[in-house]
């Protein structure tokens, strides 16, 4: 999704940044739990990586997550989980609201993609009987474009939301796959609200 953007977007010199979902089941000593407690580590892709190979890039994906997620950063991100649900005690329903608000801002909102990357899940052994797996996520945490990744018998599902109907970077994204070898079906867009929530006055 990087060279997708980056080649539809060839002026912009800001960095992409992809913020990578990093699972805390080995910090918390729970390395089977199903419990969706993840970290969001930012990824970012500066202009002079435009031309280099999937391969470098990729390599420097993985030893950014390397150095920011290793085990002592892990136990230390769980620590401030537990201060914060500490703190959240004390505060009203208002206050809590706006509190999280930030907290969810602070680590999703300032990237320009997301990728969760969930792997071969075994869906009780029923999976050769899937063909699609459509995830529906709240995009009102950010304003990118979110990508998450599954493994249905033998196929990858990658589900990419945004809040627009903007094709480009979809098309782009399957142009490139298709270049490097891998086929892919790319089906219709979905469109879906969520409601939201008003808090009492």
């Amino acid at each position: 999704m990087y060279r997708a953007i980056s080649d539809i977007h060839p002026e912009c010199e800001l960095p992409i940044v992809c913020g990578m979902q990093h699972q805390y089941r080995k910090a918390l000593n729970k390395p089977h739990s199903h419990l969706c407690h993840v970290n969001i580590v930012p990824i970012p892709y500066t202009s002079r990586m435009k031309n280099r190979d999937i391969e470098l890039l990729n390599t420097m994906a993985r030893g950014t997550i390397i150095v920011s997620a290793d085990d002592d950063n892990d136990v230390l991100s769980v620590n401030e989980h537990i201060e914060n649900e500490k703190k959240i005690k004390t505060l009203t329903l208002a206050e809590k609201h706006e509190y999280m608000k930030k907290f969810l801002l602070n680590g999703i909102g300032q990237n320009t993609f997301e990728v969760s990357y969930t792997g071969r899940v075994p869906f009780s052994g029923l999976d050769k009987y899937m063909y699609d797996f459509i995830p529906i996520i709240d995009m009102r945490l950010s304003g990118g474009i979110s990508i998450e990744i599954f493994t249905a018998g033998e196929n990858f599902c990658i589900n990419i939301m945004q809040r627009n109907d903007d094709s480009r970077y979809t098309d782009r994204f399957a142009a490139i796959l298709t270049e490097n070898g891998i086929n892919c079906a790319q089906e219709p867009p979905e469109y879906f609200e969520i409601n939201d929530f008003i808090l009492p006055e």
